[in-house]
């Protein structure tokens, strides 16, 4: 996908407790030009995902009700290849909590296509947009 080109846009769900980095989130990849849903729970998340399909969820690690494990072990019910971009303010958190997201039937071949992964905070704009290229194949995102 080409930015600009509406025919193809790309969806993503960003699942954020803070309403300020979710708005910016949003703002920022709707102008590369995807597709934006923002919701505020994981509850809300997954319903969402229950009824549509995204390309790719944006959620925080640390959240009320539901934190980022407990979604993503919930959507992958759903959508079991779903790709994900984890955000934590601590990321020394993620590797051990990331084998409770893999089954062991699934393990192997999750590594390999790198479907999960984390973007520490703060981060940059550019650090994003790298992590979602990784995922798209370098297409849909412009610097």
């Amino acid at each position: 996908m080409c930015e600009g080109d509406l025919s193809n846009k790309r969806r993503i769900l960003i699942i954020d407790d803070a309403k300020d980095l979710a708005e910016v989130l949003s703002i920022t990849l709707t102008q590369q030009g995807f597709e934006v849903k923002v919701v505020s729970t994981g509850s809300e998340a997954i319903y969402l995902c229950g009824k549509e399909t995204f390309d790719l969820l944006i959620t925080d690690l640390n959240m009320p009700e539901m934190d980022g494990i407990q979604l993503i072990g919930s959507v992958r019910k759903i959508h079991p290849h779903q790709r994900i971009i984890v955000m934590t303010a601590h990321p020394w958190q993620w590797a051990p909590w990331n084998k409770r997201l893999i089954s062991r039937h699934l393990e192997e071949e999750v590594i390999r296509s790198q479907e999960i992964k984390c973007l520490p905070k703060p981060f940059k704009k550019a650090q994003l947009f790298e992590l979602i290229k990784d995922f798209f194949g370098g297409n849909g995102v412009s610097n």
